[in-house]
């Protein structure tokens, strides 16, 4: 009897390194699993940390598209990343810039309407805890941070200002903009 032998992307969900690299003999790097994942966005359901941050190398140095999309959703790994409850903020911090610098676009909407940031405004961890990820973040240049970013068209600042533990994120959004030149949105109403 045969042993099953798993395709890449649930390898660099499921697998080791060694894994990872036998299945890039065979496999293409960016082959999406049966489900429409990537490789380099199911890599980010890996519970390992450092499994995830070696595979996630490893998929890089193979020629991983970090700009592929998820089926059905249109996603990117970003989407994944920044939307993750696996991975901290420190490990975030230290994927961002190599995943944008491979490809990925920080600024892309998803079929449901959510660009990356505005994932990562929902998610239930505190203002402080996500500061050496802010600290990447808000060092980068042309984040899209007031343009309708979530499936109820508001932007990231504005879906940040309903939230009150993010209150550090939108002092931070707000600093973003006043520094490049752009006027202030006021803010929205209660809808």
């Amino acid at each position: 009897m045969s042993e099953k032998v798993r395709p890449l992307a649930s390898a660099a969900r499921y697998g080791t390194v060694e894994e990872v690299r036998e299945r890039l003999a065979v496999d293409g790097v960016n082959d999406p699993s049966d489900t429409g994942l990537p490789p380099i966005v199911a890599v980010l359901s890996n519970t390992d940390t450092e499994l995830r941050v070696a595979i996630i190398d490893e998929l890089l140095a193979a020629g991983a598209d970090a700009s592929a999309t998820t089926t059905p959703e249109g996603g990117n790994v970003l989407h994944g990343l920044l939307g993750s409850r696996q991975a901290d903020a420190t490990e975030k911090a230290e994927l961002l810039p190599r995943l944008i610098d491979a490809g990925a676009d920080i600024n892309l909407r998803d079929g449901r309407g959510w660009r990356p940031l505005a994932v990562m405004v929902k998610l239930r961890v505190q203002d402080a805890d996500l500061g050496p990820l802010y600290d990447v973040v808000f060092g980068l240049d042309g984040l899209n941070l007031t343009e309708p970013a979530n499936e109820w068209d508001e932007s990231v600042l504005d879906h940040a200002r309903k939230l009150r533990h993010r209150a550090a994120l939108v002092e931070r959004i707000e600093a973003y903009l006043t520094a490049r030149g752009i006027d202030l949105p006021p803010k929205q109403g209660k809808k």
